[in-house]
């Protein structure tokens, strides 16, 4: 009932994230699939550089501006259009009924959302995880500034640096159309996601990449919440929003390039066809690195694996001047992604040692177990079958060698001590947990691709002689039918799939959206946060240790804290707070330092802890009978008070 409830915020998550996209693609002449899965790529795009421009302009961010903004872009997209007279797209001849692919798509949808919303529990939850501090209070500053620019969100921290905002871009407007709050429009975004942009993404990329395999794009399409790694993994770690909308990005990103070919082939204007399909293609990298730059890397993997196969296919046929033109191609193509690679290194290095064995983690990319989750053994028997195919098959010897690569990454981030072969993790933080959400990319197209060839070798054992009427509708509905089914069956089975820590293997709570004793937020924190609006003046600052929560009173009471992130601030003034503040009335050192902050009130959430992201500040805690405070609300443990102590 609680979904039921918020379904307008659902409702309207996916109106932001399909709608602008859809112009975007009409415009473009694309039709069926193709248009459904490329219009979040396009509406991400639009809206991220919509708020850019917006941002440098002092233009107000609402509802309004941007889907005037979203309407000027598709017509821009349709003037150039005109202008350059490409071919019409091809008509994908694509095998089977023509019911396949929407009814896979379906499946997968609906078992990926509810796959997600199991976990998350109700709409209302919050993510009790060090990121989701910084992600909700950045919903309520866009609200706020009137800014969503990817060169304004920072503000909220003080600071003026770029922080990719294209996911908070939308999930602003759903707040704005809808007056949801924004942890209500954050899990509303995590299902449309995690739900409807993925599944699309991954069917239109295995049609394609099949050249029109509709049992391959559907079974696939069904397959895509059969890993736990994606996309519920990016609701577990982080959490990691902007990661889960660029990854969900990159299948219909990447079936952009592999498109191109079949746009080309047989082309009368085959310029004006290259320079249409090389503009439509930068709108997969534009809206991935206004998300998450790093996974740039990721849908450089998938692309240049595909254009390396499709030079070694071409260059036999090719004449000496196409030659040289590929040759040059791949050459500028292989130094921008070295160069981005290093680049990306560089500007998000983090460090992150080995977790697993090597023999286990070998294990790992056999059963699809990465990170001790539970194997996913019926996938990773269509895997293989897929990956043999695969192999088999010139053109899509590519996506082997996509799986191949990502399959080293993880190899050597969990298994491999190395430092200088642990360089090349640097654009992912060296870490497990997001080099092990980009596997379904790979092995969700590869396992329909086998489930294909299952149905294909089982439909011809069906035959006696000439093929029965209907015979093989039955085979693509039996095959759909199985999958559906072990999808429910896992669902009924294991509900919430837990979150386990890879270095210690433990498992230590349910799911990171339930409160407890060792959560960010007890239900008497959250209850406080909820009326400081209420208890405190407007202009006046609350202090307090963040990683006991109370950083999240901006997102959820509407009123300014200090810090508004998890971390605590490296300032001295800040320091001397959180050793300090609760002796104000003695120490002189404490009332300059509130000063210069500008806060006269504090949140006493108690003392904090030492886990990672967790801080211990003993200056904010036990303040309960000291002198200098008075006090403004409590809630069981929970406590607010008005520092006197500096008047």
């Amino acid at each position: 009932m609680e979904w039921l409830a918020a379904s307008g915020a659902v409702l309207a998550a996916a109106a932001w994230i399909l709608l602008p996209g859809v112009a975007f693609g009409v415009a473009a002449r694309m039709r069926g699939l193709a248009l459904l899965a490329f219009a979040p790529v396009a509406s991400t795009a639009v809206l991220a550089v919509t708020a850019l421009v917006f941002g440098m302009a002092r233009i107000p961010w609402s509802p309004w501006s941007a889907a005037a903004a979203a309407i000027v872009i598709a017509l821009v997209v349709w003037i150039i259009r005109r202008l350059l007279r490409p071919s019409p797209p091809p008509q994908a001849e694509s095998t089977g009924p023509r019911w396949l692919v929407p009814v896979g798509v379906t499946i997968g949808t609906v078992l990926a959302t509810l796959r997600l919303a199991l976990y998350i529990g109700v709409p209302q939850n919050v993510s009790q995880t060090n990121d989701a501090v910084f992600h909700l209070n950045a919903l309520r500053y866009i609200l706020q500034s009137g800014s969503a620019s990817s060169f304004d969100i920072s503000g909220m921290l003080g600071v003026s640096n770029f922080y990719p905002a294209a996911w908070h871009a939308p999930a602003s407007l759903v707040a704005m159309s809808t007056g949801a709050d924004v942890e209500i429009v954050a899990n509303a975004m995590s299902l449309v996601v995690g739900g409807l942009v993925w599944t699309t993404g991954i069917a239109w990329l295995t049609l394609v990449a099949t050249r029109g395999n509709s049992l391959a794009a559907a079974s696939a399409a069904a397959l895509s919440a059969a890993l736990a790694a994606f996309p519920l993994l990016m609701i577990q770690w982080g959490v990691l929003y902007p990661s889960m909308l660029a990854i969900a990005l990159i299948p219909a990103s990447v079936a952009l390039v592999v498109d191109l070919p079949a746009r080309l082939a047989g082309s009368g204007r085959t310029a004006r066809d290259a320079v249409w399909g090389a503009l439509l293609i930068l709108v997969g990298p534009v809206a991935i690195a206004l998300s998450q730059p790093s996974l740039l890397i990721a849908w450089g993997i998938l692309a240049g694996s595909f254009g390396l196969w499709w030079v070694i296919s071409a260059w036999r046929a090719a004449t000496s001047r196409r030659r040289i033109a590929m040759a040059s191609a791949s050459v500028v193509a292989a130094l921008a992604f070295a160069g981005g690679w290093v680049l990306m290194g560089r500007l998000v290095s983090n460090v992150w040692p080995p977790s697993r064995g090597r023999v286990q983690s070998l294990i790992d990319i056999a059963v699809n177990g990465q990170l001790g989750y539970p194997a996913a053994w019926g996938v990773s028997i269509l895997m293989i079958i897929g990956l043999v195919a695969s192999v088999r098959t010139p053109s899509l010897r590519w996506l082997a060698t996509a799986w191949a690569v990502v399959a080293g990454l993880y190899f050597v981030v969990v298994a491999v001590g190395n430092p200088t072969v642990r360089a090349i993790l640097r654009p992912f933080y060296e870490d497990p947990y997001r080099i092990a959400a980009l596997f379904p990319l790979v092995v969700i197209p590869l396992a329909g691709i086998g489930a294909a060839s299952v149905a294909a070798w089982a439909g011809a054992r069906m035959r006696t002689g000439r093929a029965a009427p209907g015979t093989g509708s039955a085979t693509a509905a039996w095959t759909l039918g199985i999958l559906a089914g072990f999808g429910v069956v896992s669902l009924a089975v294991a509900p919430v799939i837990q979150w386990r820590d890879v270095w210690s293997g433990v498992i230590d709570r349910v799911t990171w959206y339930q409160i407890d004793d060792s959560s960010y937020l007890s239900v008497d924190e959250r209850a406080l946060l909820e009326r400081l609006s209420e208890s405190v003046p407007a202009d006046e600052l609350i202090v307090g240790n963040p990683s006991t929560g109370m950083a999240f009173g901006y997102a959820l009471g509407d009123h300014a804290v200090y810090p508004m992130t998890w971390q605590p601030p490296q300032t001295e003034a800040y320091d001397v707070l959180a050793s300090s503040l609760n002796d104000a009335a003695s120490d002189p050192l404490v009332c300059p330092a509130l000063d210069a902050i500008g806060a006269r009130y504090v949140l006493d959430f108690g003392p904090g802890d030492g886990e990672y992201g967790h801080y211990v500040l003993p200056g904010f805690t036990d303040i309960d009978g000291r002198p200098g405070f008075e006090l403004v609300d409590r809630e069981g443990d929970a406590s607010l008070w008005r520092i006197t102590a500096c008047d």
